[in-house]
This record gives C-alpha cells, sequence and structure tokens, in this order.
C-alpha cells in the first residue's frame, strides 16, 4: 500500500513537466494542460488520504482553490501577452502533442486502480480533446486556438477554484465539530 501511494506523486509530475515545456516554449495550450493536470492531482490526493477531519480538509481545499484562481488569473495574464504580441510559441505540434501525451500518461498511471467520477472523467476527457484539437487548428492557421483554449481552461479552473475556496471549504469546516 505504502508503494501504491508514492504513485500519486506522478500527477503532480505531468502538471509539472507540462508546465516546464509550456513556459520554455511559451506554448499556453501546455501550461493551461498543466493547470488541469494540477486539478486532477489535488483530487486524486484528496481521494486517496480520505477520510479526513473537517478541518485538515477544508484547509486544503481553500489551498487549492486560491491556487487554482491564481493560476487562473496567471494563465489569462499569458493569454492577454500572447495577444498583444509580447510573445508568440516557439514548439511545434508535434512536439506540443508528444509532451502532453507522455503527461497524460503518467498522470493517469498515477491514477490507476482508483475510483475516479464520471463527470470528472468526462470533463479531463473534454479537456484534453479540446487541448488536441487547439493544436491541430493551430498547425492549420488557426493560431488563435491556442489562447482560446487557454483562456477558457481559465475560466474553469478559476470558477473549480472559486467552488472549492468558497464553498466546499466553509462546509468541511462546519462539518467538524471543534469549529
Amino acid at each position: 500500500m505504502r508503494g501504491d501511494r508514492r504513485l500519486l506523486a506522478l500527477p503532480w509530475l505531468a502538471a509539472g513537466l507540462a508546465l516546464l515545456f509550456g513556459v520554455a516554449w511559451r506554448d499556453c495550450v501546455l501550461v493551461a494542460c498543466s493547470a488541469w493536470l494540477a486539478v486532477h492531482a489535488f483530487y486524486a490526493r484528496m481521494d486517496a488520504d480520505a477520510p479526513w477531519d473537517g478541518w485538515r480538509a477544508a484547509l486544503r481545499c481553500w489551498l487549492a482553490g486560491v491556487g487554482m484562481l491564481l493560476a487562473a488569473i496567471m494563465l489569462l495574464l499569458m493569454v492577454a501577452s500572447a495577444q498583444l504580441g509580447w510573445w508568440s510559441a516557439s514548439a511545434d505540434v508535434d512536439a506540443e502533442l508528444t509532451v502532453l501525451l507522455l503527461a497524460a500518461g503518467i498522470a493517469a498511471f498515477g491514477r490507476l486502480g482508483r475510483p475516479i467520477a464520471p463527470s470528472y472523467a468526462a470533463a479531463l476527457g473534454l479537456a484534453a480533446v479540446a487541448a488536441v484539437t487547439a493544436l491541430l487548428l493551430a498547425d492549420e492557421g488557426l493560431v488563435f486556438a491556442r489562447c482560446v483554449f487557454a483562456g477558457a481552461s481559465a475560466v474553469a479552473v478559476a470558477s473549480m477554484g472559486w467552488r472549492l475556496a468558497r464553498h466546499v471549504a466553509p462546509e468541511l469546516a462546519a462539518s467538524d465539530e471543534r469549529w
């Protein structure tokens, strides 16, 4: 069991890998995917460590929510700076797809044998399809597709972060008898 728990570091590694290549290549799709992978890693760890004390779960959800909001703001700033022409992506689509596939594989391997909610799996699947579509459209000349995906991802991650910080964390704190 202990070795199995170590696999839960893999989704965080996947998020870091996508972020590293995204920043190095100035690619907002990979940076947006790193945010999705970090959300995935957070939920995988929360699920694996359950049951939680109410106040500990509340604190983790509040911190994750604030982190997601900050990540969304940074992603929106990245999209805005790309739209202003301050930078453009420097990697080719094949390399980006390879990194995306590798990161997704690492994250999925870290979650092997652990249940995942169908709605959550659907959201991750939709994000993956949207990321690949954005990269393929950008390769066909619709460069703005990258920014559309990244902007939509920022809104989705911000929404999840707001929900965690504003609704889930207080509910978890209230469930603990010590509060």
